[in-house]
């Protein structure tokens, strides 16, 4: 075989073996060479997409969640395995695609996983099964103070007119600048006028309330007999031991002697009459006393007259019903 290899030329032998040479590297990179293939992603964390921490559902409703796997960067994993589960397979059971049905009033919590990393659980609560709301009706005052309250209640019921219990309400009034209504059917009269008051339950609505706001009343204790005194007793006018027209004004005994009490100089009118001022002759006595709406001089006599807001408070008094 040397003898062989001595006869063939040199340059023909080199060019062979060059030839043999890259044969052998091409045969070594196509068949015999390690072929590397991209590393299968590592899921890092698995969370559930469709919801947040809890859950609300009602029993023989259902529930779908979605869930995704992620890479340590947070990448998600495309075409992941996920498998779900339901601690209380009894109250909701989930399946393979993640649709969770609610069999019984309680608690489950929901989790995905994908090969050994879990998700966070979302927790499932199932409640009773409610009845469709298909009225609205609400019960309240239909006048109210300024600054003064006034609760409302209202009732849902369903298409056959039950009650339904439990049910959650949403209050409105029409104009918060006359009265407001809080969470809980309580209004608020803020300013003399009109508001109309509902309440919404999934969507249906009351029908309105009309709430009618108004100035209060003032009280004689309150608002009367500091006009009255010292104005019209300081001077014993109507006060000492013998009161002008045996009208004593003097806080012991004043509302006694106005309220439904004739007038001694026109005895066809009172003195005051409850819802009335036009008619009560302590009325008229603050205004000019011209006859034949009364006699004598206007009140308080030998002074200027009452404030314009002290002879308007005196008439709302009146036309209120004249209080104590």
């Amino acid at each position: 075989m040397t003898a062989l290899f001595h006869r063939i030329p040199r340059r023909i032998l080199a060019g062979a073996l060059l030839a043999v040479g890259a044969a052998a590297l091409l045969a070594s990179c196509d068949l015999g060479g390690e072929v590397v293939s991209p590393r299968p992603p590592v899921v890092a964390q698995v969370v559930i997409t469709s919801h947040a921490d809890t859950v609300l559902a009602t029993v023989a409703s259902s529930v779908q969640f979605t869930a995704e796997a992620r890479e340590a960067g947070g990448a998600p994993i495309a075409n992941a395995t996920i498998q779900w589960s339901s601690s209380a397979v009894n109250v909701a059971p989930v399946d393979a695609t993640g649709r969770a049905v609610a069999l019984t009033v309680g608690i489950t919590e929901i989790r995905a996983r994908s090969g050994s990393i879990q998700s966070a659980a979302v927790v499932l609560r199932v409640q009773p099964t409610r009845p469709v709301v298909a009225s609205v009706s609400i019960t309240g005052p239909m006048q109210v103070n300024v600054g003064s309250m006034a609760a409302f209640t209202a009732v849902a019921r369903d298409a056959g007119g039950a009650p339904i219990a439990g049910a959650v309400f949403a209050w409105s009034s029409s104009n918060t600048n006359v009265a407001s209504v809080n969470a809980n059917g309580v209004a608020t009269g803020l300013a003399p006028g009109s508001t109309d008051i509902r309440a919404t339950s999934e969507s249906i609505e009351s029908p309105p309330s009309m709430l009618t706001v108004v100035a209060p009343v003032p009280s004689f204790a309150a608002d009367i007999q500091p006009i009255l005194h010292p104005t019209c007793t300081a001077t014993n006018c109507h006060g000492g031991s013998f009161p002008q027209e045996g009208l004593d004004l003097r806080p012991a005994s004043a509302y006694g002697q106005l309220v439904n009490r004739p007038s001694s100089q026109l005895p066809a009118l009172l003195r005051v009459e409850p819802g009335n001022a036009d008619n009560s002759y302590f009325y008229r006595k603050l205004l000019p006393c011209n006859p034949p709406n009364c006699g004598g001089s206007r009140m308080p006599r030998n002074l200027p007259p009452l404030p314009v807001a002290q002879i308007d408070l005196v008439r709302d008094w009146i036309l209120g019903g004249a209080p104590p």
